[in-house]
């Protein structure tokens, strides 16, 4: 092997791994490079290929082949050899046009390996090993480019399937790159990706992305609850409770019944299975609440939680109860609390509002009726925008209103007030609770008679926060709450039981600090839960207006800008944006009818019907 040599004008020198020619050497190295400027270099900075002279860049274009095989090339030569060497045995001279082909074979690798003037001959071994990657790598780019074909055509097969792995994480929102989308020079975004899977037949309308995209995992694991009641209870199983829900309801967690002038709130005791930082404790504090989607639950506890305490789904059910006393004005006056049995009938809302003025509805509706108006002086707002529920069975989608039964309103009205109690119970005994808040509303507010005027309204709510402090709650009209009523439902309920719980037994209880990182973690977790609801919600109203092409409805206008025109569609609850029309007032009901349905980007498409 020779010594590398010192290059001279006219020479071929490698800079930055492409070629060039010397022009000229004074205290720096000029170098053309093919560039519209010369290159000025030291000479530590480039690799003598070839002492020249070389006419131009120019003779590099050309192709030279070898005159001999370069398997026997290199099996002639010894380990090490130079680019001068190789060249002559390969190419049977050394010019500047070989010494460049033989750099080319050092970076290709696959006979020779190491610099030009060093140069290592690849094993034979490797070199088989080699040829076989890049075989099956050419086959696999082959086939790639035969799936991007078809499926720019239109025309995948059964065997591309598979291939979508990486669009459908983008349609996920678990990955934001995809190799597919990047060569057809789509948008790597959620939504084209789920656009391509719908025109592909990839996916159809009865994939619902938006739990994935929004972060909702997808395995959980869900320890086992011990159902053991050791609790000393009272008996109150001779009153008459009533768990009144929607038909289909499967967690059952609230019942009411009177007592003279004093109404019970009981609901179901999970605190007693589920205790502070146990497995169940912390797999419910992760999940912050249940997810209500059309498809079906996910539940925050083992499914186990529900069916056994359900309130009335046994002939006794462990409860904790919540006994209250109202003055004549409203106000809540004495607030009984206690671990309890109780005897509990189901109703729906329609069988509830049958019975709503005979028995014992009857009387617990006019205590609550005197509740309601308390709040209401209070300044509480009430927005009755109408609400449907939406419902997949069997690749059917039935978007159902619901009926704003005044037993809806009962029930609610329940609620609120064992909320205030819970809270206003933990403030009188000192114990550290979560309370929700609401601070007032900026400006004047006015009591909401149309849909325009709930729109509005609505818009100057502030939200709710989470608090271990009391505070009011301007949007129910208290001085301080705390959501007790659901604890299979939303852990925050859960958090306030087992406080409540451990205060009564004389156990010890979790400290404000404490509190607040466990409760902080359920709360935005339950928000997610109602974001992830809102979206999947709406996709399926979306595929329910697929399923309906020819559907017509009513919209009733509650905000004109403009170029837009905003319209609540009742039956639907649903709101929508048509361009400006001539002549059209707020609160104005317009029959519309549908156009189009947009699936990825979540939008439908409507015109007046004239």
């Amino acid at each position: 092997m020779q010594e590398e040599k010192s290059c001279l004008a006219g020479s071929l020198v490698l800079y930055k791994k492409k070629p060039a020619k010397v022009i000229k050497i004074d205290t720096k190295i000029h170098l053309d490079t093919n560039s519209s400027k010369t290159v000025q270099v030291r000479a530590k900075d480039i690799v003598l290929l070839h002492i020249g002279p070389m006419q131009s860049l120019g003779v590099l274009s050309s192709e030279v082949a070898p005159t001999e095989d370069l398997d026997e090339v290199c099996e002639m030569l010894e380990e090490t050899t130079d680019i001068e060497e190789f060249s002559d045995l390969a190419y049977g001279e050394y010019t500047p046009l070989t010494a460049w082909a033989v750099y080319r074979l050092l970076e290709d690798g696959l006979y020779i390996s190491g610099t030009p003037w060093d140069i290592s001959i690849v094993d034979p071994a490797v070199r088989e090993t080699l040829l076989k990657e890049r075989e099956e790598k050419a086959q696999r780019q082959a086939e790639w480019e035969s799936f991007v074909s078809r499926v720019k055509k239109g025309a995948i097969i059964a065997d591309d399937q598979e291939r979508f792995f990486d669009v459908e994480n983008v349609a996920n929102g678990k990955s934001s790159k995809s190799r597919l989308l990047k060569e057809l020079k789509i948008t790597e975004d959620p939504e084209h990706a789920h656009a391509l899977l719908l025109k592909l037949h990839i996916w159809d309308e009865f994939n619902d992305p938006y739990p994935s995209r929004m972060g909702l995992s997808q395995e959980i694991e869900y320890p086992v609850i011990s159902t053991a009641d050791e609790d000393e209870r009272v008996d109150l199983t001779h009153l008459a409770a009533y768990a009144i829900d929607d038909e289909g309801s499967t967690d059952p967690d609230d019942a009411i019944s009177i007592d003279g002038d004093r109404l019970w709130v009981h609901v179901a005791d999970v605190s007693s299975a589920v205790g502070s930082d146990s497995s169940s404790d912390l797999a419910a504090r992760e999940a912050g609440a249940n997810l209500y989607l059309p498809t079906g639950v996910r539940t925050m506890l083992h499914e186990d939680a529900a069916s056994f305490f359900g309130l009335g789904l046994h002939e006794e059910s462990p409860a904790f109860s919540f006994g209250l006393s109202l003055d004549e004005d409203g106000n809540i006056i004495d607030t009984e609390v206690c671990l309890s049995k109780v005897k509990v009938t189901r109703l729906t809302y329609k069988e509830a509002q049958e019975q709503i003025n005979t028995g014992e509805l009857a009387k617990i509706s006019v205590l609550v009726e005197r509740y309601r108006k308390k709040r209401m002086s209070s300044s509480a707002i009430e927005l009755n925008i109408p609400e449907v529920k939406t419902r997949v069975c069997d690749g059917v989608v039935s978007v159902e209103p619901l009926i704003a039964h005044p037993s809806r309103d009962l029930v609610g009205n329940s609620m609120i007030m064992a909320g205030e109690a819970a809270a206003k119970y933990a403030i009188d005994h000192d114990i550290p609770f979560p309370f929700t808040v609401q601070m007032p509303p900026d400006g004047d507010i006015e009591v909401a008679h149309s849909i325009t005027d709930m729109f509005k309204l609505r818009r100057k709510f502030k939200p709710s926060a989470l608090r271990v402090s009391p505070d009011v709650h301007s949007g129910l009209g208290v001085a301080a709450y705390s959501r007790v009523t659901s604890p299979l439902r939303r852990y925050l309920d859960l958090l306030a039981h087992q406080q409540l719980r451990g205060y009564l037994k004389n156990e010890t209880i979790l400290n404000t600090d404490e509190i607040l990182e466990r409760a902080s973690i359920a709360f935005e977790q339950a928000k997610q839960m109602q974001r992830i609801e809102r979206a999947s919600n709406k996709h399926w109203k979306l595929v329910y207006l697929l399923q309906h092409p020819d559907w017509q409805g009513v919209g009733t206008v509650y905000e004109i800008r403009k170029k837009e025109i905003f319209l609540f569609i009742v039956d639907l609850a649903m709101e929508v944006t048509i361009p400006v029309v001539n002549g059209i007032e707020l609160d104005d009901e317009i029959r519309l009818s549908l156009d189009s349905v947009n699936l990825p980007y979540g939008y439908a498409s409507f015109s007046v019907v004239k």
